[in-house]
């Protein structure tokens, strides 16, 4: 009869190889003491010993440190009485038993940090409790942001731009000034303080380093072929207290000075896509020295101080265009345009795609940072509220 036994054990293992079917237990790695659990959550799993009583709780880690504004998953496992542990986490109840101006916790176990300072945490299962003790110490830097991503520049252009230290509570410090500013291509550019010239065109990255932390971010910089040039920078058509206050902002983005000596301002209708402009804005005079601004205004702006000015209402509020001519208004050689709100197809004072719309107490200026200039008016320009004529644009 053993003979028997052990032929038809021999018998019933060839039929489940042939079949391709497999000892379920062997080759599994154990969970929690019981064998042939591979794969499976063990708080789901059919006890192996449904005898075995409920010993501790304990929470992991048991001892934390944390910076400010950090957060923390925290464990709880099971300890039962035949030495098996069963991870229950999501089933415990989770509370902050002291301390709770420092640190909150959810209902999953995820310590989040309030201020500085100790406190307990506790986790609950079936009447056992374990605790861990928590420290929250200062906020630390996290990463290094600079305030424009890869960007585009012109040939002979600078561009200020800002490098910003984020900490883990979501605090910032600026560091432009402080900040290490390195280029792996300085043949192109000359990156310093937040000051990026370029020499060359090509492309090349920028990185921003702080000191303290060690922590760096890196920008591409792809410089043109375009020569640099004055750009319109920043126009306003009416304020919020008159439709009368307008002025457009002129910006010399360039590493060298520009004789402006006979440039034009001129203005033109939304529908004027001939030969003529509608209005002759200001002529201009003198040079504009590098990361230097002038400002045209209409003759009722009250404020800032004006280089030039015009008699009020040449610009249609919400739709039109202004042209920057090296020349006389008609004739001149366009530099630069900016066209905003529905202009007609062909009109000359767009570059690309028109800007958005402009209305009381709204501005059209260049941003991420000043003299921004891809020749699009539509991603060239932003419509915001803060105005900021005659003053740099530090992204």
């Amino acid at each position: 009869m053993r003979t028997c036994f052990v032929l038809l054990v021999v018998a019933l293992a060839g039929c489940n190889a042939l079949l391709g079917i497999t000892d379920p237990s062997a080759g599994n790695t154990p969970i929690d003491g019981r064998p042939g659990m591979d794969g499976m959550d063990a708080i789901d799993a059919p006890d192996a010993n449904p005898n075995r009583q409920l010993v501790s709780v304990s929470v992991d880690p048991d001892s934390i440190n944390v910076a400010l504004g950090k957060t923390q998953q925290l464990t709880a496992t099971a300890n039962y009485d035949d030495n098996s542990h069963d991870i229950v986490t999501a089933q415990a109840t989770w509370t902050i038993t002291s301390g709770g101006t420092s640190a909150s916790v959810s209902a999953a176990g995820l310590l989040s940090t309030v201020a500085e300072g100790s406190a307990q945490v506790s986790a609950t299962f079936e009447g056992k409790t374990g605790v861990g003790d928590i420290v929250v110490g200062p906020k630390v830097a996290d990463h290094v942001a600079i305030g424009v991503g890869d960007m585009t520049l012109m040939l002979q252009q600078e561009a200020l731009i800002r490098a910003t230290v984020i900490f883990s509570d979501n605090s910032t410090q600026d560091i432009t000034f402080s900040a290490t500013w390195t280029t792996d291509n300085p043949g192109l550019l000359d990156p310093a303080f937040g000051d990026i010239a370029t020499k060359a065109s090509g492309t090349a990255t920028v990185t921003a380093t702080d000191g303290p932390s060690g922590l760096a971010a890196t920008i591409t910089v792809t410089i043109t072929t375009v020569p640099c040039h004055p750009v319109i920078n920043e126009v306003q058509t009416g304020s919020a207290a008159s439709a009368a206050d307008e002025w457009v902002e002129v910006f010399n983005p360039c590493t060298t000075t520009v004789d402006v000596t006979g440039w034009t301002l001129d203005y033109r209708s939304a529908n004027a896509t001939g030969a003529t402009d509608t209005n002759l804005m200001v002529t201009l005079s003198g040079t504009i020295a590098p990361l230097d601004t002038k400002l045209f205004c209409g003759g009722s702006v009250v404020g800032p101080t004006c280089n030039g000015s015009w008699a009020s209402g040449f610009m249609q509020q919400n739709n039109g265009g202004v042209g920057l001519r090296s020349g006389p208004k008609d004739t001149g050689t366009l530099v630069d345009a900016a066209a905003y709100g529905a202009v007609l197809p062909g009109h000359p004072f767009v570059e690309g795609t028109g800007g958005p719309a402009l209305s009381n107490g709204h501005v059209m200026a260049r941003l991420p940072y000043d003299g921004h200039d891809e020749n699009n008016n539509l991603s060239d320009f932003l419509v915001v509220t803060n105005a900021t004529p005659n003053e740099l644009n530090f992204p």
